[in-house]
């Protein structure tokens, strides 16, 4: 029993450092999307810019592309993706079994059952009965 909570004790140890370790490269990642549409945005700049110097005949276009360039918001744009591809809020964290034939609290899965009995008593009970007997089939 005690090889098995070191065992369990380990892998959640695991568990959450690998969820820290993604959510680092996660901000990595977006760090690094800022950085390129801000560069998209300089690179757009230095275009108009230099179709500015162009003949009056493509006046119209130029201030067309513009206001197009001045719609354009790297940060906006950012949140926007991060908002539409995300996948909901996680946050992970050890879920503690209490043992009920020893006082032992330090097991990581599973719930209660002991508080939970104790709560109804017999109702509960019969309702855990009874799922594990249809379980059987």
């Amino acid at each position: 029993m005690r090889e098995y909570r070191i065992a369990v004790r380990k892998v959640d140890r695991q568990r959450l450092g690998l969820a820290g370790r993604i959510e680092d490269v996660l901000k990595n990642l977006q760090r690094w999307e800022a950085d390129r549409l801000q560069a998209v945005k300089t690179v757009l700049l230095q275009f108009h810019g230099t179709l500015s110097n162009l003949p009056r005949a493509l006046e119209a276009p130029i201030e067309r592309s513009a206001s197009h360039i001045a719609a354009y918001l790297p940060d906006s744009d950012l949140s926007a993706l991060i908002e539409r591809y995300r996948t909901g809020p996680f946050r992970p964290q050890s879920q503690v079994y209490e043992s009920v034939a020893h006082d032992e609290s330090d097991v990581f899965f599973g719930i209660n059952l002991r508080r939970w009995s104790e709560a109804d008593g017999a109702r509960y009970m019969a309702k855990l009965r009874t799922s594990l007997w249809f379980l059987r089939f």
